[in-house]
């Protein structure tokens, strides 16, 4: 299923989920097997999507999104 410049993608969901628990860049990386630089590319991407700018309002936006 495609989806919508809205929805999240499942690694987006995983790193949202990841900094709702107060992880850092480097934890969220360790946890996923990912380069910090991609969890950074992410977080960029997820941010815009949130329409947010840093990871505060995105924690506390993500309850519209997590499910």
């Amino acid at each position: 299923m495609a989806s919508t410049d809205n929805e999240l993608t499942k690694r987006q969901r995983d790193i949202l989920l990841l900094i709702r628990l107060g992880k850092t860049n480097k934890e969220v990386a360790q946890d996923l097997g990912l380069s910090v630089n991609t969890v950074k590319t992410h977080l960029k991407n997820l941010f815009g999507k949130l329409q947010v700018t840093n990871r505060t309002q995105a924690t506390l936006k993500s309850e519209e999104y997590i499910h």
